[in-house]
Order: C-alpha cells, then sequence, then structure tokens
C-alpha cells in the first residue's frame, strides 16, 4: 500500500505542478478515501515551483497516508461483508453457526486493523501534527509573498467563492 499511496501522490502532484489533466478516477477515490489531507498536502507542497517540499512531504507522509488508506478500504469492505451477513436469510444450523464465525472474525479484524493503525501513528505521530504542519508551512508560503501577490490571492478566492 506504500508503494500504491506514493504512487498516486505523486501522480496528483505532478498534476497540480503542471496544472495539466484532471484526476483520474483512482485519484479521486484516493483522495475521497483518505481521512488525510492529502490534495491539500500536495497543494501547499508545490506553491512554489522547484522547491521540492512536495516530494519532501510525499516522502515523509506516505507510511501515514498508506497505512490510512488501507485501514480506510479494508474497514469499508469488512463492513459491507458484517452488512450482509446480519441479512435475515433462510439458514440452517450449521449455516447460521458459520455466519456467526464470520461475523466474529470480521469484527475480529476490524479491531486488529484499528489498533495497527493507531500503533502506526504513534510511532510516525499523530497525523495533527500534519495538519499543523501544513498550516505552519502555509504560513511560511504566505509570510515569504510580497503583498501584491497576497492580495491577487485573496481576490481569487473571493472570486472563487462566489461561484
Amino acid at each position: 500500500f506504500t508503494t500504491k499511496a506514493e504512487e498516486i501522490m505523486r501522480s496528483i502532484s505532478d498534476k497540480i505542478a503542471t496544472r495539466s489533466s484532471a484526476p483520474t478516477p483512482s485519484e479521486i477515490g484516493f483522495v475521497n478515501i483518505t481521512s488525510e489531507p492529502v490534495y491539500r498536502m500536495l497543494s501547499i507542497g508545490n506553491a512554489i515551483k522547484g522547491s521540492g517540499l512536495a516530494e519532501t512531504l510525499i516522502i515523509k507522509y506516505r507510511d501515514v497516508v498508506a497505512i490510512d488508506y488501507a485501514y480506510n478500504f479494508l474497514e469499508q469492505s469488512l463492513k459491507t461483508g458484517l452488512d450482509a451477513l446480519t441479512k435475515d436469510f433462510k439458514l440452517d444450523t450449521r449455516q447460521t453457526e458459520t455466519a456467526k464465525e464470520l461475523r466474529d472474525r470480521a469484527r475480529g479484524y476490524l479491531t486488529a486493523l484499528a489498533l495497527e493503525k493507531q500503533a502506526h501513528y504513534s510511532k510516525v505521530q499523530a497525523f495533527n501534527s500534519v495538519a499543523s504542519h501544513l498550516e505552519q508551512l502555509e504560513r511560511q508560503l504566505r509570510s515569504s509573498m510580497p503583498q501584491h501577490v497576497i492580495d491577487m490571492l485573496g481576490q481569487n478566492g473571493l472570486a472563487m467563492a462566489s461561484r
């Protein structure tokens, strides 16, 4: 998952940097399934062309994003399976026992996934620090910009908000 997350983040980053093509459905799905601010991170990373900040952020946070992506993907799949198993089918006694075992195993996997995600987050840092780090980078970028550029960005933001 780390390699896949890194490839997708690089692809999105390249598209942001070059303002070339629209994101693919898999890139949109990736951004939507992760609970981390991936797109914002890559946007901030590409704010200064040639700075290498986007690449640094991708390398720094790829493991955390990959864990979150894997967790959310597997959680959705397991919950779909659990929902299917809770339907009131006409099952005999043996099938009912098998369905109960499957539900118990799926719940166990969900618990194990949550613990694994938490353990990895504690090693890397809570992802709240990512958000604060991104806010700090954004403030630094804005503070180093000339006032007329900040004014233009503010006007652009107002124009976008009114659409």
